[in-house]
C-alpha cells in the first residue's frame, strides 16, 4: 500500500514540474548573450559561486575517500 502511495504522489510531482515546450527559432542558434553570467561576472559574484562549487565538490571527494577507507578496513578485518 504504502508503495503504490509513493508511486501515485511521485507520477504527480513529476507532471507538476514539467514545463512547456517552447519553440526553438533560428535566432535562438546565433544568440551569443548570457544575461545571467554577464552580470554576475560584472558584480564579482562569478568567483563566489564558483569557490562554491569547488568547496562542494571538494567536499564531496573528501567524503567518498573517507567511505573508502573504513569499507577497505572493514573489508581487511573481516578476512582476518
Amino acid at each position: 500500500m504504502k508503495k503504490l502511495i509513493l508511486i501515485f504522489f511521485l507520477t504527480f510531482s513529476f507532471n507538476g514540474m514539467a514545463q512547456e515546450k517552447q519553440k526553438i527559432e533560428a535566432s535562438d542558434y546565433t544568440n551569443n548573450d548570457v544575461e545571467m553570467a554577464d552580470a554576475l561576472r560584472e558584480d564579482g559574484k562569478i568567483y563566489v559561486l564558483t569557490g562554491i562549487i569547488l568547496i562542494i565538490l571538494a567536499g564531496t571527494i573528501a567524503y567518498l575517500v573517507t567511505i573508502d577507507r573504513k569499507v577497505s578496513r572493514l573489508e581487511k578485518q573481516s578476512k582476518s
